[in-house]
């Protein structure tokens, strides 16, 4: 696997990581509403799976 590639999606993966906390920690706060807390909780669950994911499977390789 083209490394530049699997290290573009451990990027990605931790920044959508870092905008769902940043959505769950400020979604009801700032914008009023509980939708984009949990939203940004699933987000940063989600992400964080498949960041795992990719790190074991890398690893193996």
């Amino acid at each position: 696997m083209d490394k530049g590639i699997y290290q573009t999606i451990l990027a990605v993966l931790a920044v959508n990581i870092a905008i769902g906390a940043l959505l769950t920690f400020a979604g009801e706060r700032y914008f009023g509403d509980v939708a984009y807390a949990r939203f940004g909780t699933g987000l940063a669950l989600v992400a964080g799976v498949i960041y795992l994911f990719f790190r074991l499977w890398g690893r193996k390789r």
